[in-house]
């Protein structure tokens, strides 16, 4: 039996566009209700909070049953407006943002993840039954699964930069430092790994279409590494700044990806 990866649903970049929204919605509700906060803040916030979210939208818009997509996503979009409106109320959000920090690290696992089992429940309950296509042709797997490789390698070498300062700056042991890199390590490769889900389903489902796969898998091949070198800029520069930095990145790896690829003969 040949292994396959269900083609993005037909409805994925309106439900992406709807769930980012929602997501961002409960962003903007907190931090409006501050007037001391101003739109740059606004945005490097939401595009901060958005990382759980966007790894969660790589399983949800891959459902081929229309009502399971919009219901997982939907479910997703909405414990994310939740969490983010919550979690940065300073009455929650105490203790060095220990709540917050939790959620960026495991929140699109811990809450999202039920949120979207259950938004999808009832979708293959009560929503539309239609499917999404198959594709048209059959696509090696291997060729596009090596590319994620590289976020291996960043997750691996983000928790080295990390372990690396916080040995330089505190005195724990080495024991407790093993712990937390290699926690560092496991959440930074979940996110490398569901965050690159999305652009392999697109891309490769567009690889299948037109029946070129050489410019969508170079383009992959920038995007993840574009992933692995922003996982490292966050940990190597701890600023906000950074983080609108490593969100570029794949977006430029994966243009010069496509850009640089040989044509075929």
């Amino acid at each position: 039996m040949r292994p396959r990866l269900t083609p993005l649903n037909a409805d994925a970049p309106h439900l992406l566009a709807v769930m980012l929204l929602t997501g961002l919605a409960g962003t903007a509700l907190r931090l409006l209700s501050d007037p001391g906060e101003t739109l740059p803040t606004l945005l490097l916030t939401g595009l901060y909070l958005s990382l759980p979210l966007l790894a969660a939208a790589g399983l949800t818009v891959s459902q081929p049953r229309r009502g399971v997509c919009w219901g997982a996503g939907l479910g997703a979009a909405l414990a994310a407006a939740y969490c983010n409106y919550v979690l940065m109320d300073p009455q929650y959000n105490q203790d060095a943002n220990i709540g917050l920090g939790l959620y960026l690290l495991g929140g699109f696992v811990l809450v999202l993840g039920p949120a979207a089992l259950l938004g999808g429940a009832l979708g293959y309950l009560f929503g539309p039954q239609e499917q999404s296509e198959p594709a048209t042709s059959y696509l090696p797997l291997w060729p596009w699964l090596k590319p994620l490789g590289l976020p291996v390698l960043g997750a691996v070498a983000a928790a080295g930069v990390d372990y690396a300062r916080t040995a330089a700056l505190t005195g724990l042991a080495l024991a407790d430092l093993l712990i937390g890199a290699a926690f560092l390590a496991g959440s930074a490769l979940l996110y490398g790994l569901l965050l690159s889900l999305l652009p392999l389903l697109w891309l490769r489902g567009l690889a299948a279409r037109t029946g070129q796969p050489r410019h969508p898998l170079a383009a992959f091949w920038g995007i993840c590494a574009g992933l692995a070198l922003g996982g490292v800029l966050v940990r190597a520069w701890p600023s906000m700044l950074a983080w609108p930095l490593a969100a570029l990145l794949p977006l430029l790896g994966g243009v010069l990806g496509w850009q640089t690829a040989r044509p075929t003969r």
